[in-house]
């Protein structure tokens, strides 16, 4: 094996899994709030459909947000958006949190 020894190549070879598997680096704070507030203007036009939408993007940004102004921001519009969306039910005479969280997170 060309003065290779069994261990050198297995080492070698280990270095090179090592950084195959390495996690893919997390997006910036600015790409994700970008996300979000795609996601927002496309809701827009498509109520309630496309706000339950823009409130899945927001809950699934939210903890991986490094700021903490960011996180509270978003924070504040998941709150109003679930309780908008809390609202229409009502008014739909469907209960407002029959899956609390059903098909946010």
């Amino acid at each position: 094996m060309s003065g290779l020894t069994r261990r050198a190549l297995l080492a070698a070879g280990a270095g090179l899994l090592a950084g195959c598997g390495a996690p893919a680096r997390e997006p910036s704070d600015r790409a994700l709030l970008a996300r979000l507030d795609a996601a927002r203007r496309e809701a827009a036009c498509c109520w309630p459909e496309g706000r339950r939408r823009a409130l899945r993007v927001a809950v699934e940004i939210l903890p991986r947000l490094r700021d903490p102004s960011a996180r509270r921001r978003v924070a504040a519009l998941v709150a109003e958006d679930a309780t908008r969306l809390a609202e229409l039910r009502v008014e739909n005479g469907e209960d407002p949190l029959r899956d609390a969280f059903g098909g946010i997170a």
